[in-house]
């Protein structure tokens, strides 16, 4: 039934039929006099952006009904993010220059110079890697700090250098962060089995 609502409010808003791919609700179980929002996916964005443009057509329209666009994942996060934010200082908490990280993950599976260029983009792109299977031995590991200058790294070897190493290299994690990021790290302890 709410199907069909939804299907009669579009074609209200464009003056015909409008193709959908998709539409759920969105919230739990019906409250009698509360709303539940519906996500709609329209099948072309030419139909989005009329409808988007008709949406004042509204306010004519017989229930209480509004149109808004769904924003893109970056500006929903930046709004939870303020969100808790307000909450967090409105209960006492402080919050100073606090902004999101981005973390990236990479299984590079053997560390390497044709690999360096690659972790140097990723590297732009976000504030703190983390790298599996790098494959370096504990006196090898100093070359992850040479793939960009702004970075800190700290390792650790999948294996042990006292062992004679029969076969190829195996293991090793890292994490790459910027170097304007304040984290005290703790390497002391770290086991060797990555």
């Amino acid at each position: 039934m709410w199907r069909t609502k939804v299907d009669d409010i579009l074609e209200y808003v464009v003056g015909r039929a409008v193709g959908v791919s998709d539409m759920f609700r969105i919230g739990g179980k019906h409250v009698v006099g509360k709303c539940r929002p519906v996500l709609v996916k329209l099948l072309t964005v030419w139909d989005r952006r009329i409808v988007l443009s008709n949406c004042y057509k509204l306010k004519n329209y017989g229930d209480r009904v509004s149109v808004a666009q769904d924003q893109p994942i970056d500006v929903r996060r930046r709004r939870v993010f303020d969100r808790l934010k307000e909450k967090d200082e409105r209960n006492g908490g402080v919050v100073d220059n606090v902004v999101p990280l981005k973390i990236c993950s990479y299984n590079c599976r053997v560390y390497n110079n044709s690999k360096s260029g690659y972790i140097n983009e990723l590297l732009c792109k976000v504030d703190m890697l983390c790298l599996q299977q790098h494959w370096l031995s504990e006196c090898q590991l100093s070359v992850l700090g040479d793939v960009n200058h702004g970075y800190a790294v700290c390792g650790v070897s999948g294996f042990d250098n006292s062992e004679i190493l029969r076969g190829r290299p195996y293991g090793g994690c890292a994490i790459i962060w910027r170097q304007d990021i304040c984290a005290p790290v703790d390497s002391k302890g770290q086991s060797p089995l990555c």
